[in-house]
């Protein structure tokens, strides 16, 4: 996630964001892996997909999205 860490992002009503691992409810931890970059120090969406895609850790499923994705409810079951 690419950000300043003084901006507060803007939220669309409804929408829960999760914007440090302590945000994230504790039964999803273990699941959960992040890199944060300043955006001064940001080289592009190919180097950033490349920093994501190093937090795989030979699980069987690897979904990698993008600031942009909104997802509806029971996405992942409708997925599987």
């Amino acid at each position: 996630w690419q950000h300043a860490l003084e901006d507060d992002p803007d939220v669309f009503e409804g929408e829960v964001r999760y914007h440090s691992l302590q945000d994230i409810p504790q039964e999803f931890h273990k699941h959960t892996r992040q890199v944060h970059i300043n955006f001064r120090d940001a080289e592009g969406p190919l180097y950033a997909r490349h920093l994501a895609q190093r937090l795989w850790n030979g699980e069987e499923y690897f979904l990698q999205i993008d600031s942009h994705m909104r997802f509806m409810c029971g996405w992942d079951e409708k997925l599987l």
